[in-house]
């Protein structure tokens, strides 16, 4: 049995339901998952959808209630306060979980993770570290910036956690003093806030449980467990829905919402440009373009 977290608000049911199916449909073995939402009963429709899958053991969400906190850098942002909301799972998750994976909503699964995921567990067990995270580049002036005295930085769209040594009752109130002491230099959300925390101790993860996606270029398949949509290059963005590397995430939302595009309810006025170059292009069958029109013309247009 393995324990699957995610954390997201209602903008982003459409998207986790899509993650989630990927990973259920994939995975060879019983799922626990555990979601911390900021509406749970806007997420009820989509919880019947994934309800189907038998290996599914149990699906719990929980409401978050921490909502007190001036939390930075949201202004102008791709990202909602929910990103912060990992930081308080030690309050609402059930203390007897050994093990969790943390997943983003902008994640696909494209190839059973089973036997890797396990594999990590165990060189987690048997480590001093919280937690496992891909190894990533970041500036060395983000690295000043936050005072990490390690040169080590993990991206944390997806992390595998030994909940036991996470779910201190000093961790979350550690963390919050992080953000209030750091709240004009955090860039990247609560995962800047957790590499302070933690400054360089945790177990590398192997890129192919966190493969960033490339921009409109294919991956191979089989050689991923997980692709990441990460940034602002998300597929259900309407600049990137002819994007090769869009096809994965349009394939499996079509399936579950039979739509075959995905694009958000905001459509700004600056794409418009982007647009009409699209119904311009050859490549892009008629019936395409037909269906992007009106899915476009469902949405808002923004300045």
């Amino acid at each position: 049995m393995t324990n699957f977290l995610y954390c997201f608000d209602s903008n982003y049911n459409v998207q986790a339901t899509v993650s989630i199916s990927t990973l259920l449909e994939k995975y060879d073995s019983e799922v626990n998952l555990y979601i911390l939402h900021d509406n749970p009963r806007l997420f009820e429709k989509y919880k019947t959808k994934l309800k189907k899958y038998n290996n599914l053991n149990k699906i719990e969400i929980y409401k978050f209630e921490d909502t007190n906190y001036d939390f930075p850098n949201l202004n102008n942002s791709h990202v909602s306060y929910a990103t912060y909301f990992r930081m308080f799972i030690s309050n609402y998750l059930p203390e007897d979980l050994d093990f969790l994976i943390y997943l983003d909503a902008d994640i696909l699964c494209l190839s059973n993770p089973r036997s890797v995921i396990e594999e990590e567990i165990n060189k987690l067990k048997s480590s001093d570290n919280v937690l496992t995270g891909l190894n990533e580049e970041i500036s060395t002036s983000h690295k000043l910036r936050l005072g990490l005295k390690n040169n080590r930085y993990f991206n944390a769209g997806l992390i595998i956690i030994n909940y036991e040594k996470w779910s201190k009752p000093e961790t979350v109130d550690n963390l919050l003093d992080i953000m209030k002491s750091n709240y004009g230099n955090i860039e990247f959300w609560d995962q800047d806030i957790l590499n302070i925390y933690f400054d360089g101790k945790f177990s590398d993860l192997p890129i192919n449980l966190n493969y960033i996606s490339p921009d409109g270029k294919n991956v191979y398949e089989e050689q991923i467990n997980f692709l990441h949509y990460a940034g602002s290059n998300k597929p259900w963005y309407f600049e990137n829905t002819f994007n090769q590397i869009s096809n994965y995430y349009n394939k499996e939302y079509k399936k579950i919402f039979r739509n075959k595009y995905h694009v958000t309810f905001k459509f700004k006025k600056h794409e418009i440009p982007i647009f009409v170059d699209i119904c311009k292009t050859k490549s892009i069958n008629i019936s395409d373009k037909v269906r992007m029109i009106y899915s476009i013309l469902k949405t808002k247009i923004y300045y």
